[in-house]
């Protein structure tokens, strides 16, 4: 389904982020050294890989998929969960070598002053089987005791010739034909973002 294909071409591996050139060779030295931090904060606008980046960490590190829990800051029931880390955190992996938490749209937690504190002792003790990435599109919601507690990745807005040059891309392999002038508008009107 054509309304799915951010989803079917989502990037595997670093080298297929666009658009993220120095986010990307940040990350790769990390990997490079096998260092990646414990704690990232992935800073950036809507749609520009935040959690296609945290995924791709995941592989990495070698976090089963079934250790991988990700949770949505903005939702309903989201507190609860994260209240729940530091107790769920001491416990080894059932499967695989690690756990690993994606807190996606973090700053949403800013609404309860002390959402954001319950996690500051899991960032600050996490045991050496436990990474969170951390994603918002705006840090300036983020308590500065959690921004110094983790390793800050920057990812910008995507360049309209690169997310041209990827449609192209993604239209020839879906075969797909596109009139003049339309993935260069679609391009602009997308505010830098890939989805």
């Amino acid at each position: 389904m054509t309304h799915e294909l951010w989803k079917k071409h989502r990037p595997r591996t670093l080298s297929e982020v666009v658009g993220q050139i120095q986010a990307i060779a940040v990350l790769s030295k990390m990997i490079e050294r096998k260092e990646v931090p414990h704690a990232l904060l992935l800073v950036g606008p809507s749609g520009v890989g935040k959690n296609t980046i945290a995924r791709i960490l995941r592989n990495v590190i070698g976090c089963d998929r079934h250790e991988y829990y990700e949770i949505n800051c903005a939702r309903d029931g989201a507190l609860e969960e994260i209240r729940s880390i530091p107790q769920r955190m001491l416990a080894a992996p059932l499967s695989g070598k690690c756990r690993c938490w994606f807190l996606d749209e973090f700053q949403s937690l800013s609404r309860a002053g002390f959402a954001q504190q319950s996690l500051l002792d899991a960032l600050e003790e996490t045991p050496k089987h436990v990474w969170f990435f951390l994603a918002t599109t705006d840090p300036s919601k983020i308590i500065r005791a959690i921004k110094t507690r983790c390793t800050l990745i920057q990812l910008e807005p995507i360049k309209s010739d690169v997310l041209v040059e990827l449609m192209q891309g993604i239209a020839e392999k879906e075969s797909i034909k596109v009139g003049p002038g339309v993935l260069d508008l679609i391009a602009q009107e997308s505010g830098g973002s890939a989805r």
